[in-house]
Order: C-alpha cells, then structure tokens, then sequence
C-alpha cells in the first residue's frame, strides 16, 4: 500500500494523507464516503499491536517480587494483573491482584501462564482474532526478540481506534 494517497475531487486533491489516516481523519465528507462506513474496521490491517501497546504504560513485576509488593503496584495503578517477566524481560505469566491481596510468598508463587502472546508487529486483525479464538480479553504483546513489549486489549483497541490517532500521528514510519 501507499505511504501517502492523494484523494480528488474534481481534478483537486481534497486530502493528501497515509491510508491510516486516510481513515482515521477523513478530511470531509466525500473523503468519508469514499473510503467507507466501515473505515474503522479497515484500520484493523493498518495499526500493529506495538503502535497500540506503545500508548500504554508497561507495569511489570519479576518472580522474586513480594506479592504484598505486587498487590500494592496493581491496586495503586487499578489493574487487575501484573505481567510477570525474566531478567531478559521475557513475559513468564501474570498475577491476578485478588489471588495477591493479603497472600504471602512472592510472585513465582501464583503466576499464571500465558495463554496466548502476539507480536508486535501483528496487525489489530489478528490480535483481535487471537484474543477472540482464545476467549480472553487481554495478551501480552512481545518484540521480536520475545521481550515484553506491553499488553494489549480489547479496550486499548477500541481506545486507540475511536480516539483517531494514526501512525503519523505518533511519529511512526515505514521503512521504504
């Protein structure tokens, strides 16, 4: 696909802008109607699970972190599970806050493994195909190395597509 499309009208460029932004932030409504009502669903093979995961703040614990510790990180920011990773920052699973309030031990105890982790470069397509296939609603999301990268979920996507941020926007260019 392009790196910038030009839309006419007329014989006029209306909107000289990348596809994802195209359909982010059409720039009227014949840019909207030409693009189509189901713009949104378009951006899904568009944004990878890293531009979402890189807008969210990456919280993690390591195995020897006291779960009194890890429940406090968990309460303080309102999160119902920290993903717990390596000394090479690869994900191990996560704790769940209520197994964590009042319990004693450390996170090692009571991690839970993963079921299903992405990539950051996947696309939000597959990433909702995975979350969907899996029946869960959040996944860790690993670089290509499989360090931890973020987390993503149904609500970050939904989040990041409606606010109408594009990968422009975040300063983020494909390679030519």
């Amino acid at each position: 696909m392009a790196t910038v499309s030009p839309c006419f009208v007329q014989g006029r460029i209306v909107q000289c802008a990348s596809p994802d932004e195209l359909l982010a932030k059409p720039a009227n409504e014949f840019v909207g109607s030409f693009v189509g009502q189901d713009r949104t669903l378009k951006r899904l093979l568009l944004v990878s699970a890293g531009d979402v995961t890189d807008q969210q703040p990456t919280i993690t614990a390591r195995p020897s972190m006291p779960l009194s510790e890890a429940f406090g990180i968990m309460d303080d920011h309102d999160i119902r599970a920290i993903t717990v990773i390596d000394n090479d920052g690869k994900p191990l699973g996560f704790v769940k806050r209520r197994e964590a309030r009042n319990a004693s031990g450390i996170c090692a105890d009571i991690t839970h493994p993963f079921r299903i982790t992405g990539k950051a470069e996947d696309n939000l397509r597959i990433v909702l195909s995975r979350l969907y296939e899996s029946n869960t609603s959040w996944m860790p999301i690993v670089d290509e190395d499989g360090r931890y990268n973020g987390e993503i979920s149904q609500d970050y996507i939904a989040d990041y597509l409606s606010s109408g941020r594009t990968r422009r926007a975040l300063n983020i260019h494909e390679s030519s």
